[in-house]
C-alpha cells in the first residue's frame, strides 16, 4: 500500500481493518456505492479456495494512479 513504488505483500485482515489502513495511507476514502461512491478499479489476480463458505479470499492489484479523488 505505498502510492510511490509497487507494493506486494500478503495480508490477512478484515475488510474494516483493510479499509481503515486505505484510507489512512493513500488518502482515499472508500465510500460504498449505495452512498455515492465508486468502485476501485482493481484487478483479481486469483480467487483462493476456503473450507468456510461464509468468506472469500482474493488477490488483487490496485494502481493508486488509478484512484480517482
Amino acid at each position: 500500500m505505498n502510492k510511490s513504488m509497487e507494493y506486494s505483500h500478503h495480508i490477512d485482515i478484515d475488510y474494516d481493518r483493510f479499509a481503515e489502513l486505505f484510507e489512512e495511507y493513500i488518502g482515499h476514502q472508500l465510500i460504498p456505492v449505495a452512498f455515492g461512491g465508486k468502485p476501485l478499479p482493481v484487478t483479481v489476480i486469483e480467487k483462493l479456495n476456503t473450507e468456510d463458505s461464509s468468506s472469500q479470499h482474493i488477490i488483487v492489484s490496485l494502481k493508486a494512479d488509478d484512484i480517482s479523488s
